[in-house]
């Protein structure tokens, strides 16, 4: 008899799918037989990696690694409280924001519990809900932006948390200071609202919020961030929370001992102290979305206005056909089919040379397909 039929998993595994990453390059050259260049704009990385004095940081640990890391992270979050004017008893660290999420879930969410997310958004929030027996309650998304409001009028006597993901993953739009106030203003003091800023430090808009003024107010609010994206940590893993020092004791009676290892809180402490090198990924980020934004212009494509360092554009053709020709050219993009737009892809923004090899080959691809 099959496993599944005699109940042998998990109440609730049946209704999700592994979370599927952008393809690496070496499975790209491997799968395609590819020799030349290959530029992957996929998985929102930072384009000029991480700082050259964190890496440096990080190089004087390696003979260190026998050892257990600090599992409390002491030096880190002391730096992350003079950071952010906050006490270290407000972070609670983890091996990256995707180890955060089912770590708040699992603290908070109770077997019936509604958990309320905006679709589409970033996967791990639902699956973090059903493997902890809560209720995922999808709330759709309005001209590609999260609607405070339908979330409002989603909130139920079962509802203990909602998540926001702003800048949103896969759109890059933002959720707007006042309409977040409301928000929190508004809601029952038993619900929980969970931050995702994983892309904040890209924000120029005025409008977004300071969410981190909700923890010094003690509002029932759980901040993320993390140094995967504008720190360029990606590979080591590390994402840091904020919350009231209450809930932090809480999670930790269940995070992980040594979530995070030695190597990336020796880079991450660099990292924050390396003001130059933050500016000038600023730069280089906002330079390269002019470029990529004026070459879909040209194309006559159109796209989201961004506030992170990706650019969810509809290309006008189904992802199915458009995707693997653009693989066969060496680039890769996220398709927007596994957020059910079918002819959309998240493009990450990239060095100038990445950028400008991507509207090329997505220039010839169009070509290509006007002529079949």
């Amino acid at each position: 008899m099959c496993r599944e039929d005699i109940k042998f998993f998990r109440n609730g595994l049946a209704e999700l799918t592994p979370y599927i990453p952008g393809k690496p390059v070496e499975e790209v050259r491997r799968e395609l037989g590819l020799t030349g260049r290959i530029v992957r704009l996929a998985s929102n990385e930072n384009p000029i990696g991480p700082s050259p004095k964190a890496v440096a940081r990080m190089k004087n640990v390696l003979e260190e690694i026998n050892l257990y890391p600090d599992g409390g992270c002491y030096e880190l979050r002391e730096a992350l409280a003079g950071k952010h004017s906050l006490t270290p008893r407000h972070f609670i660290l983890g091996n990256g924001v995707d180890n955060l999420i089912p770590l708040v879930v699992n603290t908070f969410v109770n077997s019936g519990d509604e958990v309320i997310i905006p679709a589409p958004t970033f996967a791990a929030y639902r699956t973090s809900t059903v493997v902890a027996g809560g209720i995922p309650v999808e709330v759709p998304l309005k001209d590609f932006h999260i609607s405070v409001g339908d979330i409002y009028n989603a909130v139920g006597p079962k509802t203990k948390m909602i998540f926001i993901c702003s800048p949103n993953n896969p759109t890059g739009t933002i959720v707007y200071e006042e309409d977040l106030k409301n928000l929190i203003d508004s809601l029952p003091p038993e619900v929980l609202v969970v931050m995702d800023e994983a892309y904040y430090e890209y924000v120029d808009d005025p409008r977004y919020p300071d969410s981190i003024e909700y923890l010094r107010e003690n509002e029932n609010v759980v901040v993320f961030r993390t140094f995967s994206k504008i720190y360029g940590l990606a590979g080591l893993r590390l994402g840091y929370g904020m919350a009231r020092p209450d809930y932090v004791t809480q999670m930790e009676k269940i995070r992980e001992p040594f979530a995070a290892n030695r190597v990336v809180q020796a880079g991450a402490l660099e990292a924050l102290a390396d003001n130059e090198f933050i500016c000038q990924v600023k730069d280089v980020h906002q330079k390269g979305k002019q470029v990529i934004c004026d070459g879909l212009v040209s194309l006559g494509i159109n796209f989201v206005p961004t506030e992170a360092n990706f650019i969810f554009a509809d290309l006008g053709m189904d992802m199915k056909f458009l995707f693997p020709e653009l693989l066969k050219r060496g680039v890769i993009i996220r398709p927007g089919s596994l957020w059910g737009y079918n002819t959309f892809a998240r493009i990450t923004i990239g060095t100038p040379d990445e950028n400008q090899f991507f509207l090329e080959q997505l220039a010839d691809v169009w070509k290509l397909f006007q002529q079949s």
